[in-house]
């Protein structure tokens, strides 16, 4: 048996042994079965068993298509639902593919992201495993796609993240610390 069906059986058959509906023990949050129903997609998994059997396995409401699994430093295996375990004004998952949305961090490849020009701010990590993320604003430039029609010599860029004057402004940039980004106008 290969290593990710093992973890995907030991994560499955503990979840099982809890509860078939939603599944929450020891930080697992995922629903099982019955409560994957409603999902369709990306947002369930079907998974094998070694007996044979499969089981579904989602973000309870099917909220979100990112989830993990894997085992706790105790050997106790868990599943997560990614989107619950993200709180604070940032957005995160599905909700970043929408226009004018930036990305600045991921968790396990789930986007976590600020509408333009707002910036994301990883405020602390909490002992149950979840995260506060929070958007705000760190000076006057524009940032991520309000600066795709600009001319390209007045973009800057802070990790990745496109920055520039208002309304294309062809002003220089004075970039700081911590993501400030303010206009260098007269």
């Amino acid at each position: 048996m290969s290593l990710p069906t093992f973890v995907a059986v030991a994560v499955v058959t503990a979840c099982l042994l809890y509860t078939s509906f939603p599944v929450s023990a020891q930080g697992t949050t995922c629903g099982v079965n019955s409560a994957c129903d409603s999902c369709t997609g990306d947002d369930v998994k079907n998974l094998t068993l070694a007996s044979g059997s499969s089981v579904r396995v989602c973000c309870p409401n099917c909220r979100s298509r990112y989830s993990n699994f894997g085992f706790l430093s105790s050997g106790q295996p868990f599943c997560n639902c990614n989107f619950d375990r993200v709180t604070g004004s940032a957005r995160k998952g599905e909700e970043c593919s929408v226009a004018g949305m930036t990305t600045y961090f991921r968790l396990n490849q789930m986007p976590i992201c600020c509408p333009d020009p707002l910036v994301a701010e990883h405020v602390r990590s909490n002992s149950d495993g979840s995260y506060i993320f929070n958007c705000e604003q760190r000076g006057d430039c524009w940032r991520g796609s309000q600066c795709s029609t600009c001319n390209q010599s007045y973009v800057g860029n802070i990790n990745g993240v496109n920055v520039c004057c208002s309304n294309c402004d062809a002003y220089g940039l004075r970039l700081g610390p911590g993501k400030n980004c303010n206009c260098n106008r007269p």
